[in-house]
């Protein structure tokens, strides 16, 4: 006995696994032992507005809804098959203590169990390529907990550089950890993806694939785009492959190659109605239009991209000559997902950063192929860039626990507020419009399960618009009939007054005749609009 301790297989992924999540639950724990008597946490410390927007949905499940309906425009909306798992988690929000706490709950409940099946996901997919232990816990550490080099230029002071924040700080579908970290659809959705890519590879049931990217549709419709790219650009090296192969056995490889490009139809078969159902909605449905022309996740200049898998491509050549001599048809998996990298960034789409999903993973395997078939310990050279690759999520997490240790917004709404909100909760139903700034509009259906004519980017249709309608509401130089006319347009049955509503102008609703007084609590006051009005 050398009195070491060995941890095989899963064992230690299980260990991996407790300790990230762990980990990433610090600032949240933080943020929760800090909220007092004057402060409430929102249970998010960063992409806060999109975390508020998570507990929106699930308010709007617990109210009863069970298409998606966007809480944050006044639109009317037909509803979609959407976002449908925050829909039903809020359905589980039953017990009789305060709704928020027990979305809050949920959503944690959810992150955790969403991100140890991605990491178990990615070690079963990572194993059918590396097959060596030690070098599966190096690789499986370095997809999930690692980034590029992005945390240097931040270092720099160059946080927007080239006119975009770094790929490690703003995009999960590039690397991972904020998925984990923050994101839970998303790392479900990484789950789901790669184990149907490795069922696709060495499963023994030709549908097994499709039924995981079926689920996967409900948590990132996208993902399953990448899961027809991926796999299909496999077979189309297969086939590439076969047709300049010299092997007299050809007749097994056509056989091969026959059953590959029947079981990625198959599979694309069953996976591809709710895809079909997604885009015929989005495409005939105003309001949804109004929203994809919003949602703009554009890829920043190449040159971010290269500073993200820039350390671990030095290793490409060796790893793709290794998984080759290792593999005669899987590799081509891993290597034809890294090579369609470059199209699927820059195509012609508001969504270009998106397409990135995943290929993460198949970075790392191809750097740890150049490595793994090498004896002894780890190459000084691996272990240099494994160190290289950890601080962003560190830096993740200590920012993070840093902002949930100070009082403030956005992390932390005033209780004065939220007292404000629970006034709504009892007096509004779920179809109220509220008239509120953009910040507190996108705080309040958090909370309480409205409507608000304001509050989030991409949801608020035509956002530009509303938000100078918004603001103009709440100058003093508008006149009473223009008031009159911004609530008949958006149907608003009441009119938020706080801090941020009194920052946008100095009018005083006090001398509205078209109000009348509902709640008067210290700086926020609620507004009930008349139905008959005076002009």
């Amino acid at each position: 006995m050398n009195g070491k301790v060995r941890l095989p297989g899963k064992r230690w992924v299980l260990l991996f696994t407790l300790l990230v999540l762990i980990m990433t639950s610090i600032p949240y724990a933080v943020g929760l032992l800090k909220q007092g008597d004057d402060w409430r946490f929102t249970g998010f410390v960063f992409g806060v507005e999109d975390g508020n927007s998570y507990l929106a949905k699930m308010n709007r499940g617990s109210a009863g809804e069970w298409l998606f309906k966007s809480p944050y425009t006044s639109t009317q909306q037909k509803g979609v098959i959407a976002f449908l798992p925050y829909i039903l988690l809020g359905k589980a929000a039953v017990f009789p203590i305060e709704k928020h706490t027990q979305l809050l709950i949920i959503f944690h409940l959810f992150r955790l169990g969403a991100g140890a099946a991605m990491v178990f996901a990615t070690y079963d997919f990572l194993s059918v390529f590396v097959k060596k232990g030690k070098w599966q816990r190096v690789t499986l550490a370095a997809i999930i907990l690692g980034g590029g080099l992005g945390w240097f230029l931040v270092g720099l002071g160059k946080v927007k550089w080239l006119g975009s924040i770094p790929l490690e700080f703003t995009s999960p579908e590039s690397f991972g950890f904020l998925a984990l970290y923050g994101l839970p659809h998303l790392a479900m959705a990484r789950a789901l993806l790669l184990w149907g890519l490795k069922a696709f590879l060495v499963g023994k049931r030709v549908y097994i694939p499709g039924l995981f990217w079926i689920l996967l549709g409900f948590f990132q419709p996208m993902g399953v785009i990448i899961a027809w790219v991926v796999s299909g650009m496999y077979v189309l090296l297969l086939i590439i492959q076969a047709h300049r192969s010299r092997d007299k056995r050809v007749l097994t490889e056509l056989y091969f190659l026959k059953k590959n490009v029947e079981w990625l139809l198959v599979n694309i078969l069953i996976s591809s109605p709710l895809i079909i159902y997604t885009v015929v909605k989005f495409r005939m449905d105003a309001y949804l239009r109004a929203w994809t022309s919003q949602n703009q996740i554009i890829s920043p200049h190449p040159a971010h991209y290269f500073i993200a898998y820039g350390l671990m491509a030095v290793f490409f050549v060796r790893g793709i000559w290794q998984i080759r001599k290792e593999f005669k048809y899987h590799g081509w998996l891993i290597m034809g997902w890294v090579a369609v990298l470059p199209v699927l960034v820059y195509l012609p789409t508001v969504i270009q950063r998106r397409l990135a999903e995943g290929v993460w993973v198949a970075i790392v395997i191809l750097a740890v192929k150049a490595f793994e078939g090498g004896e002894g310990s780890l190459p000084k050279r691996w272990a240099y860039t494994w160190v290289l690759v950890i601080p962003t999520s560190v830096l993740l997490i200590i920012g993070g626990t840093q902002t949930a240790w100070h009082l403030n917004k956005p992390v932390f709404r005033p209780t004065a507020e939220v007292d404000a909100f629970r006034y709504l909760e009892d007096e509004a139903d779920k179809n109220s419009v509220i008239l509120t700034s953009h910040e507190t509009g996108n705080v309040l259906p958090a909370w309480v399960p409205v409507h608000v004519v304001l509050g989030h980017g991409p949801e608020t249709a035509n956002y530009d618009l509303v938000s100078q309608k918004i603001e103009s509401f709440y100058e003093v130089q508008a006149t009473e009939q223009d008031r009159i006319q911004i609530l008949d347009e958006f149907n608003v049955d009441y009119v938020f007054w706080g801090p941020a509503e009194k920052a946008l102008g100095d009018w005083d609703p006090e001398e509205a005749d078209i109000l009348s007084p509902g709640y008067d609590q210290g700086p926020y006051k609620i507004y009930h609009v008349k139905s008959e009005r005076v002009e």
